[in-house]
């Protein structure tokens, strides 16, 4: 079986568990630039809605206690989408007023923190999903 690359693996963890019914499988460009945008993963899970199901929470619960080299969040603003996003906890408190967008990120933070969190929380990708295949109940 081919390696998965490590900004499909998180898709491919929890796809595992519970089928997703989301197109987005990379949580960056795969193109082979440099990319300098924070790595998320917007999803759903097929036949759940988000606001009447368990399961966001328990992925939340589970993401929650996960000690990597950055902490991660599960949220969703149903007022704004049906979707969960999965990334980096350091970005989460700007992703309902300014997206991901790094021009927005870099009115609240200094350019060197963003790029070392963008920088960290790719290198956790691979043990993040290997957490979620290992505790996630799904």
């Amino acid at each position: 079986m081919e390696k998965i690359p490590a900004q499909c693996q998180v898709f491919w963890a929890l796809d595992s568990k519970r089928k997703l019914g989301s197109p987005k499988v990379s949580m960056w460009a795969s193109d082979g630039e440099i990319d300098t945008h924070v790595p998320y993963l917007r999803f759903h899970f097929a036949g759940e809605p988000p606001l009447d199901s368990p399961i966001y929470n328990q992925l939340a619960a589970c993401i929650h206690t996960y000690q990597g080299l950055t902490q991660w969040a599960c949220l969703c603003d149903p007022a704004r989408s049906r979707h969960y996003f999965l990334l980096p906890q350091v970005f989460a408190p700007y992703l309902f007023t300014h997206g991901v967008n790094k021009e927005q990120m870099l009115l609240m933070m200094d350019e060197q923190v963003y790029q070392e969190n963008i920088l960290v929380a790719k290198c956790d990708v691979p043990n993040l999903s290997r957490y979620i295949e290992q505790n996630w109940k799904g």
